[in-house]
């Protein structure tokens, strides 16, 4: 059975961005994060209640407890980063919302997902980004990344998922969209930060969070339409 941890629609804390000049198109923006918790076979990842035609999805896993974790991506889904199935993309058809995505999974584990569903994307664009396997840290760096497009109103997103509850201290400077959620029962923690600028290369600065525990990371990059 999943456990699902909850819609939270996406608010941002602190300042906006700077807005697009003109003829400079728009910053895609985060419509909404849902999470679901999972420890038994068939692990499945819960869809946005709402999801409209070229939303594009993206997917962040967290292996919570247990061993083992993901073979592949689904089937109409891709990888974000080469090699790594843990954070995965799909450019919406407008028939997922609410829907459960199976997941294809070796080992006994427990997967945290993360469903981000973005709007305002370039569809003719895939999103790119940088991760960092797990280590045991309280200050959680995001990679650099460095989209294969010219500059452009890009929306970045830095992402840090803990094992163990933990609370987060401070976000990457210049970052809004501050989000964190914890699962206590199962001990987990996800958190995450978006900016919006007209830029290719983009290295977030640190998380911080109460005390040390096993942490991934990730920044992702998104063109804006």
């Amino acid at each position: 059975m999943y456990s699902n941890l909850g819609f939270l629609k996406a608010e941002s804390s602190g300042s906006p961005g700077p807005g697009p000049g003109p003829d400079e198109g728009t910053f895609p923006s985060i419509a909404s994060l849902t999470l679901t918790q999972d420890g038994n076979s068939p692990y499945n990842a819960v869809m946005p209640a709402a999801v409209a035609a070229g939303d594009l999805l993206i997917i962040l896993t967290k292996v919570v407890s247990g061993t083992g974790g993901l073979t592949d991506v689904p089937s109409s889904w891709a990888r974000v980063v080469a090699g790594i199935e843990s954070i995965m993309y799909k450019w919406a058809a407008g028939t997922e919302g609410g829907t459960l995505v199976t997941m294809p999974v070796f080992g006994s584990v427990t997967l945290l997902f993360t469903v981000l569903r973005i709007q305002g994307a370039a569809l003719a664009q895939n999103p790119e980004g940088a991760y960092l396997s797990p280590v045991n840290t309280a200050t959680p760096n995001p990679p650099s990344v460095d989209p294969t497009w010219a500059d452009a109103n890009n929306l970045f997103i830095a992402w840090t998922s803990s094992t163990g509850v933990r609370n987060i201290v401070s976000y990457p400077a210049g970052y809004t969209f501050h989000q964190q959620k914890s699962d206590g029962a199962n001990g987990t923690s996800f958190i995450a930060a978006k900016r919006s600028i007209n830029s290719a290369l983009e290295d977030p600065g640190v998380f911080t969070i109460s005390s040390s525990a096993n942490c991934a990371a990730a920044t992702i990059a998104v063109r804006g339409a």
